[in-house]
């Protein structure tokens, strides 16, 4: 039996539990325990370590860890009946376990592997296509994880956008982001990311493969929108005075309101814009710090 069914056939078992159970241990440690050389994807490797392990090998068993523990997320009847119903021939099974053995060897971090264990989870829960779950790996294997809070910055902001152009040719060749801009109309229940240059395969990757503290996001939008300047003329042409609000009332609005309700506001030096009550506003400081005054943007007249 060859590493690509090994590896399917644990993935289908009980076995990732028994592995969450070893987890902490070191790698030598863990690939000489008994149970975990029962364990089917182990067996070659427990074959190598007889002669020794180099640290590229180590890592390995780090990131294939930490791959089948993300697995645990979902069920193990899931997963055979995934693989039963999807990996039901040697082609299929060589190809997906072919794709994982070698990106999991080639990426470098145990997070990326993470990241690959998220996206299987994905494809097990038919979330995504075979074809986007191919897609997701190549993203995975090419990303600069060093990147990672960039590319969250480009796609969640509420300030002008100061991406340079050599990030945007990696998230382009990492199929996050595409060539041009998005001829695309946002609905009501879908988030307006700051990118309109966002791939479908980046919205999967960004709000399902990620991991990121949506509320240390919002609460630094927060600041950010309470902190604005004193703007020091009204363009009368552009608003109409609406009415006052106090400042600890537009903070509490904005505490209720969800990360991606954010994404429809621009912070500017001395105002933002923002929906409000169903319409479009302009937010500005008045000489009392507690106060802020809103105006409504004036229609253009053809």
């Amino acid at each position: 039996m060859n590493n690509n069914q090994n590896l399917l056939n644990t993935i289908a078992s009980d076995s990732i539990e028994l592995i969450g159970e070893y987890a902490e241990i070191a790698a030598d440690a863990f690939i000489e325990s008994e149970v975990i050389q029962d364990i089917p994807i182990f067996g070659s490797i427990i074959k190598i370590s007889k002669i020794g392990l180099t640290m590229r090998d180590y890592l390995f068993v780090e990131k294939l860890k930490s791959f089948l523990l993300t697995l645990n997320k979902v069920s193990e009847i899931e997963r055979k009946k995934f693989i039963k119903k999807h990996l039901n021939n040697d082609d299929k099974i060589n190809n997906v376990g072919e794709k994982i053995f070698n990106v999991i060897d080639k990426i470098d971090t145990t997070q990326k592997a993470k990241y690959v264990g998220r996206i299987f989870n994905l494809y097990i829960e038919e979330i995504i296509t075979e074809i986007e779950f191919y897609d997701l790996i190549y993203t995975v294997e090419n990303f600069k994880i060093h990147y990672t809070d960039l590319f969250i910055s480009a796609c969640i902001n509420i300030e002008s956008d100061h991406r340079n152009q050599h990030m945007i040719d990696h998230f382009v060749t990492c199929g996050l982001f595409n060539n041009k801009e998005n001829i695309y109309i946002y609905t009501d229940n879908e988030p307006n990311y700051s990118s309109n240059q966002l791939s479908k395969i980046g919205k999967i990757f960004l709000e399902r493969v990620l991991s990121y503290d949506k509320s240390k996001i919002k609460e630094d939008f927060i600041n950010k929108l309470l902190s604005i300047k004193k703007h020091s003329f009204i363009e009368e042409d552009k608003w109409e005075y609406y009415q006052e609000i106090n400042l600890n009332a537009f903070k509490s609005y904005l505490d209720k309101k969800e990360l991606t309700d954010f994404l429809n506001i621009r912070v500017y030096d001395s105002f933002l814009t923002i929906r409000y009550k169903r319409g479009s506003f302009g937010v500005f400081k008045s000489d009392d710090p507690d106060t802020l005054i809103l105006y409504k943007r004036k229609r253009k007249i053809k």
